[in-house]
């Protein structure tokens, strides 16, 4: 007898027949496959019909004939049409999640005009944050940005930047212009930093502290330093000037110089009616 596959790959069967039992069995179980194919693909249709009424639902107003020419289009690499609808979709985003957000963010502007330095940083931090979020949104559906992120963004603005500076204790302050001033590294701009400081924290203890450490080496920076010797330098030489003449003359020269003049001349030197041209005690 000569046997053959069957379209499905199931057992062999005889060309001239089946006993009718087989055949019964080969229908069920055929019966079952075809069952099982057409509720996975009714299942597919539910998904794809559920996606539909969400986008509908998403992007009223759509024509469905336009979406179909949009996907056409877009599987050849034109996405205009796609954009175009993207656009369209994007007036309806709904701004309601990312107000909320900022309107939280309100809450945070009193850290901005805290005493505390860390305090006023981690409220910038979170503000920025919220910020950039309100960003992101606007630029990704096209949404208009809620006055509470204007609110914010010049609260942020008018708070002016942080440094590191903002969070240093009065002992740090003072051991780093005790470093500085040991090592014959300290300037200016050290001085200008502390003031600084001062001036965005008047309140502070830290503030008080560090005005007494400024007084205190406000004179000791490297070019404060160079200013004295070229006083000094210049000082002595109107000293020169009249060191070596008679008394008199020098008081006859003295009242010939400008306010200018005088005033450097009289911070190192004296004039005595008796003595003359001197320095003053600390220079000697």
């Amino acid at each position: 007898m000569e046997w053959r596959w069957n379209n499905y790959g199931q057992n062999a069967q005889p060309v001239g027949g089946m006993a009718t039992g087989g055949q019964e069995a080969f229908d069920a179980s055929q019966d079952a496959r075809d069952g099982a194919l057409l509720r996975s693909l009714e299942a597919r249709l539910a998904d794809i019909d559920a996606k539909l009424a969400a986008f509908d639902k998403a992007n009223p107003g759509f024509n469905p004939d336009a979406v179909e020419i949009a996907a056409k289009r877009a599987e050849i690499g034109d996405f205009s049409a796609y954009d175009n609808m993207q656009g369209r979709g994007a007036q309806n985003a709904d701004p309601t999640g990312i107000e909320n957000e900022l309107f939280n963010a309100e809450k945070l502007t009193w850290g901005l005009k805290s005493k505390s330095g860390e305090e006023k940083e981690i409220a910038k931090a979170n503000i920025e944050a919220t910020l950039r979020r309100a960003e992101e949104w606007s630029d990704k559906t096209g949404g208009k940005l809620p006055m509470s992120y204007h609110r914010l963004k010049s609260a942020i603005d008018e708070m002016g930047a942080t440094t590191g500076d903002d969070y240093k204790t009065e002992l740090e302050w003072s051991n780093d212009f005790y470093t500085k001033a040991l090592n014959k590294t300290l300037a200016d701009e050290d001085i200008e930093k502390a003031n600084a400081f001062i001036a965005r924290h008047p309140d502070s203890e830290v503030s008080r502290a560090l005005q007494s450490i400024v007084k205190g080496y406000k004179g000791k920076t490297t070019e404060s330093k160079a200013r004295t010797a070229k006083e000094e330098k210049d000082a002595k030489a109107i000293y020169s000037e009249i060191a070596n003449i008679p008394i008199d003359d020098q008081f006859k020269a003295f009242r010939s110089w400008s306010d200018e003049k005088k005033k450097l001349f009289r911070k190192y030197y004296n004039i005595d009616p008796k003595k003359g041209a001197e320095a003053r005690k600390w220079q000697k």
